[in-house]
């Protein structure tokens, strides 16, 4: 595991778990486990990048 999947795993995820945005599964016949996106999880990622495509525009408007 890279130093990008330890954060992501370690760091970020168990705080995204705690609002429901991702849910830890384990794998079957392994001994780790995943984190995965929630519906709820896939809804505010999609919320954000509308939220960014609409502010995008707007800026490139005020130069």
């Amino acid at each position: 595991m890279g130093e990008q999947e330890r954060v992501i795993y370690y760091d970020i995820c168990p705080k995204l778990q705690i609002h429901g945005l991702v849910i830890n599964e384990r794998v079957p016949s392994v001994q780790w486990g995943r984190f995965s996106l929630t519906q709820k999880g896939t809804d505010f990622l999609a919320y954000i990048e509308r939220a960014e495509l609409i502010q995008i525009p707007a800026a490139k408007k005020g130069k």
